[in-house]
């Protein structure tokens, strides 16, 4: 009997630890996100978010695009490649190709990113322009969600 509910006991908690585990590894990153301008709309107040004209998509099995959408309504690529997790604050974009900046393409670049809610996400990183000079960057993403129904 003891045997049985060691075992039992033992089974338990090791699928306890292995759910644990998977929860940890879940991907927050991964859906749509949109850029966000930031601004101060007054002394004693909190900036206000606004939305522009810029997506991030994040694919479940590591392939990054970001997009943007014209004053005409086209829609563009503005970087294509890959990501890998690093940790729960940290990221390498694999840039295929940045429209920005030539010196980038084919280069892994570390973003560190901290979660502001549970849609909003910031994210630090630095980029060579194409006269070799680095910038120190930060971005505001929201998460794009489908809306409810009326």
């Amino acid at each position: 009997m003891m045997k049985k509910l060691f075992l039992l006991l033992s089974l338990f908690f090791g699928l306890t630890t292995l759910s644990a585990q998977n929860a940890m590894k879940e991907n927050k990153l991964v859906g749509v996100w949109q850029l966000c301008n930031m601004t101060d709309i007054g002394f004693g107040t909190s900036p206000k978010m606004e939305r522009v004209p810029y997506l991030k998509v994040f694919s479940p099995k590591g392939s990054l695009t970001n997009l943007m959408i014209s004053p005409k309504g086209e829609v563009f690529l503005t970087m294509e490649g890959s990501y890998d997790l690093k940790s729960d604050t940290s990221y390498v974009e694999h840039i295929g190709k940045l429209l920005v900046s030539s010196a980038m393409d084919g280069r892994d670049n570390e973003m560190t990113y901290e979660f502001l809610d549970e849609n909003v996400l910031m994210i630090t990183f630095q980029i060579v322009d194409n006269k070799g000079e680095v910038l120190n960057c930060q971005e505001v993403w929201e998460r794009v969600v489908m809306p409810d129904r009326e």
